[in-house]
């Protein structure tokens, strides 16, 4: 099984908070409660409505991995690969420093009880 990346729900999150316009596709290939929710959102037209629509976060995940879910560019509704949606590579990218801020923030802080230390001693 394939995964988007270490955070996907935040980045999922994030693409309905930004309500991305997107495209399902319009023939179910799913079974069971999967099939009914699929049934349920397949008319929607953006993030938001997928989720008003009974889609789950989970489910937008998954139909984007497996393709029954496009996200599609905002200028020329062209359907573009996921990952390549300036809104998920924004939050990708907002992961990605937040982390390395957050471990400079450690080194400084390791970094300055090592000088408290040595000055003590």
């Amino acid at each position: 099984r394939r995964v988007l990346f270490r955070s996907p729900m935040a980045v999922i999150s994030k693409v309905i908070e930004e309500d991305v316009k997107l495209r399902v596709r319009q023939d179910n290939p799913k079974g069971g409660r999967s099939r009914e929710r699929f049934d349920g959102y397949m008319r929607a037209k953006s993030a938001k409505e997928f989720v008003k629509l009974g889609g789950s976060k989970g489910d937008l995940q998954n139909d984007l991995v497996k393709g029954h879910v496009w996200l599609l560019d905002d200028e020329t509704d062209a359907e573009m690969p996921w990952s390549k949606h300036p809104v998920v590579v924004k939050a990708k990218a907002g992961k990605a420093a937040a982390k390395a801020e957050a471990g400079k923030t450690e080194a400084k802080s390791e970094a300055g009880k090592a000088e408290a230390k040595s000055e003590a001693g």
